[in-house]
Parts: structure tokens; sequence; C-alpha cells
């Protein structure tokens, strides 16, 4: 009975991770299929929902050199929306003192595939922001690594100083959303690779950035594209949470239960009951 009783348990969180696992897929296809049609076609302010398609309503589209976009639409280069470009460095790393104060410090290797920034496990002084070439790029304005892993992106958690291997992009707030440019330099990553040149350390010059052709709706029509891929990345984050809390939970029991440390005593009731919020 106890082998049998850790068996079903287990069995019962394997189901969970399993069918967590199958969701988070169809919401990121889901996103891929939501992103590709508010990029081309857009949301009708008036109703909110997706614009009627080239095919359907060919009047409510013009031709441009990025492919036919919604009349209403602004073709440009990724300078026209931008105050400034924003470099970073890395502080000297002779210096320890450099390396001991409170202002997080990241590179490349801190951006996570979800396009946010992961454990910041550097801080650095002002002193060292102040004799280095880092910058801190204040809280929410958008992060796009150049180096290094170009076309990692995330939008700043915090006041956050940035190596080399970065750029941070201050939007001009009066025609911008931010969340609207973060979720289409998402659809633009691929692009950004291309853009990667150099022999030693791959990046992007920073005239083929400024000189990016985009199409930009008005900052209404921006906030709604944005809201609908927020709503859609909410709910995969939802689900990764609950599938690593099972993971860790599996682990967890599998160590413990199998090596006899615990006793098992709930029943596959009373951990249904235990996940009932969470479904």
């Amino acid at each position: 009975p106890y082998q049998r009783k850790i068996a079903r348990i287990l069995t019962k969180i394997d189901n969970i991770i399993e069918k967590t696992e199958s969701t988070i897929e169809k919401y990121k296809a889901i996103k891929q299929g939501m992103m590709h049609d508010l990029f081309t076609r857009g949301v009708d302010v008036k109703t909110g929902k997706l614009r009627t398609s080239y095919e359907d309503a060919p009047e409510l589209y013009k031709e441009t050199a990025l492919g036919m976009i919604p009349k209403g639409w602004d073709i440009g280069v990724l300078n026209d929306y931008c105050m400034s470009f924003i470099n970073g460095g890395t502080p000297s790393t002779k210096n320890s003192a450099y390396w001991q104060g409170n202002i997080p410090w990241i590179t490349g290797a801190d951006f996570l595939e979800t396009f946010e920034i992961g454990l910041i496990r550097r801080k650095i002084t002002y002193e060292a922001v102040k004799n280095s070439a880092t910058h801190v790029i204040p809280k929410g304005n958008i992060l796009l690594v150049t180096r290094t892993g170009v076309g990692k992106l995330a939008i700043a958690p915090t006041d956050i100083a940035i190596s080399q291997d970065i750029t941070g992009l201050i939007l001009d707030s009066e025609i911008t959303i931010v969340d609207y440019f973060y979720y289409y330099f998402q659809r633009l990553v691929e692009d950004f690779k291309k853009m990667n040149q150099g022999t030693s350390i791959n990046g992007i010059i920073r005239d083929d950035l400024m000189n990016c052709p985009i199409h930009v709706p008005k900052t209404t029509e921006q906030t709604m594209v944005a809201a609908k891929l927020l709503r859609i990345d909410n709910r995969l984050k939802n689900e990764q949470q609950y599938l690593d809390k099972h993971k860790k939970l599996k682990q967890g029991l599998m160590q413990d239960l199998l090596t006899g440390k615990k006793e098992v005593t709930p029943d596959p009731e009373d951990f249904e009951t235990m996940n009932n919020e969470y479904e």
C-alpha cells in the first residue's frame, strides 16, 4: 500500500505537469498567431476587434515597402520613434569596490527566452557608473541585446545598468507605447539577427538599428494591440508558474518519499483539493 500510494501521488503530479506543458504550448501558438494578425491588421479602435483582413476589405489597406498595412498606419524607421539609443559598458573588474553597490548591472546572459530579465546577479556602485562606459537605463524602457546574443529583449524591471552587449532604447512617449514596441520587437527578432555583423564579436551596427524600417499605428491602437498581447502573456506566465510549482513538488516528493524520509499522508483526493485554486 505504501508504494502504491506514492505511485498514485506521483502519477497525478505527472499528469498535471503533462497537461500544463500542453497548455503552455497551445498558448505560445496562439500568441504567435495573434502577433502575426495584430501587426499586419491591427485593431479597429471603434470595436476593439481585429481589423477585417485585406482579402475581405482591401479598401482598409495601403501598399507600402513593408507590404500591405492598414490605412492610418505610419511607415518610418526606428530612429523616428526613439529619443535616444544608449550604449552600455563594463566597470573595471580589477576594482572590487565597484562591484559592491546596489545598482543592478546586467549582460546579455541575464536575459530569459521569455523576453524578461532573469535573476540579477551583479550590482555596482555609483562610482562604477561614473568611471566606466555603462549607463543606467530608467525602469520601463526597452533593453535590446545588440551584441553577443543579438535579439534578446526585455523591458527594464527597475533602473538598471547595462553592459556593452545591450542598447537601451528611450522611445518618444508622445508617439509610442512602450508595450507595443516591446511586442513588435519580438516579431523583429529574426530581422535583428540578420543585422548581426562583425568578425570577432558579432553585433548590430548602430546605423542599421536606427534605420530599421517599421510600421506603426497611432497610440490609441498601439495601446489596444499591446493589451491583447499582455493578456496572453499573463496567461502564459501563470501556467509557467503552475508548472514550475509542480515540478518542484515532484522533485521534493521523489526525494522525500522514495527515500522514506517522509511519511505518505495525502490521498490523491487531498492532493486534488490542494491544487484546486490553480485549475
